[in-house]
């Protein structure tokens, strides 16, 4: 007999009850069992209260992240076992670690920043912004990897009171930061200049790190005037808002669903004096692993599990 299904890599909110699922391809009646492992060399495990081919349990707590459970079926003696499905526990705290502070700017200045560094979470949340209640999705903005906003080319429209947002990819509601002002003050006059590399990006050693099917967002930085044009790229492939993939109106982020086999991501800026290329690495670790144990009784066998 063989599974029909095994329990999947699952995520599974603070607090919250962890549901996982087994089934044979066998009718005839079996004595089933759960096991928390430690890590996937762990075989010994800890075998969890309750039976069946469910398992309810909860409420998970962080003891619980970054675990493995396994389901085993017995028929007669013969013990198959499940792949080792990774339990992942998810949480977004409402205390900002940086909230926006009130900013004054020259009209005519080349760049604005206003801090931001959102709440821990797991995993880690992703921001967007709003500027007077409104969601902010401009061609002269974008948000750097430690969550700031950044304006380009301010006047006097980019006046406003602006809040910071912190989204969780696993459906936490969002938490919102306290508003800070930006007041754009005077005139002046700024020369045109070529697209250059925001070095904001590099005070934060910007790279992405997730497993495989993971969720993670991808931010572009440059700086320019005119304000430069964003273009987000895998391979040689523009990325477009489908399925896997939600674009900015303007090119500056791109969030990347169910991740697979890539190894970076590429953000090109541009406007009518020169260009730059960003290369963004993306380390997506995740493997498959398989293995057979041999039991202890004659004619008895421990079954194939695989990790992902």
């Amino acid at each position: 007999f063989y599974f029909k299904s095994e329990p999947a890599d699952t995520w599974v909110a603070l607090g919250e009850t962890l549901t996982l699922s087994c089934s044979t391809s066998t009718e005839v009646e079996k004595t089933w069992s759960w096991t928390l492992h430690s890590s996937t060399s762990d075989v010994t495990g800890t075998v969890l209260e309750g039976s069946g081919d469910t398992l309810e349990y909860g409420p998970a707590d962080m003891e619980l992240n970054n675990k493995f459970i396994t389901c085993s079926a017995d028929v007669f003696g013969t013990q198959l076992i499940s792949r080792y499905a990774l339990i992942r526990v998810s949480f977004l705290e409402e205390e900002f670690q940086v909230e926006p502070s009130d900013v004054t700017a020259k009209s005519g200045s080349e760049h604005a920043r206003l801090e931001c560094l959102p709440p821990n979470g797991n995993p880690a949340p992703y921001v967007t912004w709003q500027k007077d209640g409104e969601d902010l999705d401009q061609g002269n903005t974008y948000v750097d990897p430690l969550g700031g906003l950044n304006i380009l080319n301010v006047d006097e429209s980019c006046g406003g009171s602006y809040t910071c947002i912190a989204n969780s990819f696993q459906g936490h509601d969002p938490v919102t930061s306290r508003a800070g002002v930006l007041t754009v003050s005077g005139t002046t006059t700024q020369a045109s200049l070529p697209v250059t590399y925001d070095v904001s990006f590099a005070y934060s050693r910007y790279r992405i790190s997730a497993r495989m099917g993971d969720s993670v967002r991808v931010l572009c930085g440059f700086l320019g005037n005119p304000a430069p044009t964003f273009v987000i790229k895998i391979g040689s492939e523009v990325v477009k808002s489908s399925d896997t993939a939600e674009v900015s109106a303007h090119g500056t982020w791109a969030n990347l669903h169910s991740l697979g086999g890539i190894s970076a991501v590429k953000c090109e800026g541009s406007n009518s004096l020169g260009s730059q290329t960003m290369n963004i690495p993306i380390d997506v670790t995740g493997s498959s692993k398989c293995r057979w144990n041999s039991g202890k009784h004659p004619g008895r066998r421990t079954g194939y599990y695989g990790v992902l």
